[in-house]
């Protein structure tokens, strides 16, 4: 609503304009509804997701994602910064400017990745790249999904030493 003093015909007058915002207040709410409902459900998992645009730069990510990048590496990332971590080696950099080349190329695929942290401890991921689509068919972005697979990785390893035992 909003209001204005004026004269008219000699006399002080009031022009008051009205609009019905409820669908925009509405369209606003429900906005907000979904953004806590995608949040409540890419943070009810262990599994690392983030999102990237084509120019890279990161647009979202779980708090898995971001703590175990924060242990792993130090840096606290945050939407709009690079995917591309500033304490990957030129040659790390440039294998996971591959991975996300193809994802944004249209192709999807799951890629195994081994992270050793300081302490001596390593962890084994299977990362599934996703592209993302528009309404005109055309690809805007990828997402992650990072899986710890590592205690799978140390059970094949052991099968694989028992039948060679066997063998």
């Amino acid at each position: 609503i909003l209001s204005h003093t004026i004269l008219f015909k000699g006399k002080k007058s009031q022009i008051i304009f009205a609009r019905d915002i409820t669908d925009k207040v509405q369209a606003e709410e429900e906005a907000v509804l979904n953004e806590t409902k995608l949040n409540a459900l890419i943070n009810s998992t262990d599994d690392l997701i983030w999102s990237l645009d084509k120019d890279l730069r990161i647009n979202a990510m779980n708090e898995a994602y971001h703590e175990f990048l924060f242990s792993l590496t130090g840096e606290s990332l945050k939407v709009g910064d690079s995917g591309i971590l500033k304490s990957n080696s030129p040659k790390e950099a440039q294998k996971w400017k591959g991975y996300y080349a193809r994802a944004l190329g249209g192709e999807m695929f799951k890629q195994e990745e081994a992270a050793a942290f300081g302490d001596g401890t390593t962890v084994v991921a299977e990362i599934r790249f996703n592209p993302v689509y528009n309404a005109d068919d055309e690809v805007t972005g990828v997402v992650c999904i990072a899986r710890n697979i590592t205690t799978r990785k140390l059970n094949e390893l052991k099968l694989k030493e028992l039948l060679h035992q066997y063998n």
